[in-house]
C-alpha cells in the first residue's frame, strides 16, 4: 500500500511557481491584449476579458491591489518595469478617445480604479439594450446550438453589469435559481 502511495504521489503535478516580475521575450509594452477596445459602455466585457490576460500573464497582481511597491531597494526596478509593462497594456487596450484620461496615472493599479470607478457603473441604457436583445431573440433559421450560444453570451455580458452580490444568509441560491428559470423560459419562448 505505501507504495501505492509513492507511486501516485509521484505521478502528481508539482505546482509551478511563477515570478510576478518575469516577462517573457514575447511580452512588448505595444501589445494588445484584448479586443475590441474599451470605447465605455463595454466595460463588463472588456474587464473580463482583460482580467484573464493578465492573470494567463502571472500579472493580475499589479491592477488588483495585492502586489504593492516594494520596499526592498533590489526589487523596486523590477515592480517598476513590470508595473510600465502592464500600465502599457491597459492603455493599448482602450479606445484613442479614453486614453489621454489615464495616460498621466503613475501605477497601473490607479488606471484600473479609474476606469472601474468611470465605467463599471450601472449603465441603464446597456442593461435596456441587453434585456431587449435577450427578449428580442429568437431562433428563426439559426441552429439551436447558435440560438443558445447567442443567448447564453447576452446573459454572461448582462450578469457582469448587475452581477448579484455575494451573500451569507443562503438568499443568492434561489435568485440564482430564478434567474436559470427565466433564462430557460426565455430560451424556450424564442424556439421556432
Amino acid at each position: 500500500m505505501a507504495e501505492d502511495e509513492e507511486i501516485s504521489n509521484s505521478t502528481m503535478p508539482t505546482p509551478i511557481k511563477t515570478n510576478s516580475y518575469a516577462i517573457h521575450h514575447s511580452d512588448s509594452p505595444s501589445t494588445i491584449l484584448v479586443t475590441p477596445l474599451l470605447i465605455g459602455d463595454n466595460y463588463g466585457s472588456w474587464s473580463r476579458a482583460i482580467t484573464m490576460a493578465l492573470r494567463a500573464k502571472n500579472k493580475l497582481i499589479f491592477v488588483d491591489g495585492s502586489l504593492p511597491v516594494p520596499s526592498k531597494k533590489d526589487d523596486i526596478s523590477n515592480w517598476e518595469r513590470c508595473n510600465d509593462l502592464v500600465s502599457s497594456w491597459i492603455l493599448n487596450s482602450v479606445s484613442l478617445d479614453i486614453r489621454p484620461s489615464i495616460f498621466y496615472a503613475d501605477i497601473a493599479v490607479q488606471i484600473w480604479i479609474e476606469l472601474k470607478e468611470r465605467f463599471s457603473q450601472s449603465n441603464a441604457s446597456k442593461i435596456y439594450q441587453l434585456k431587449q436583445s435577450i427578449t428580442g431573440l429568437k431562433q428563426e433559421g439559426m441552429y439551436v446550438s447558435l440560438y443558445f450560444t447567442q443567448l447564453k453570451s447576452l446573459g454572461y455580458e448582462l450578469n457582469s453589469i448587475i452581477p448579484i452580490p455575494p451573500c451569507i444568509c443562503g438568499n443568492a441560491k434561489g435568485i440564482i435559481d430564478n434567474q436559470h428559470q427565466d433564462r430557460a423560459m426565455g430560451f424556450l419562448q424564442g424556439l421556432s
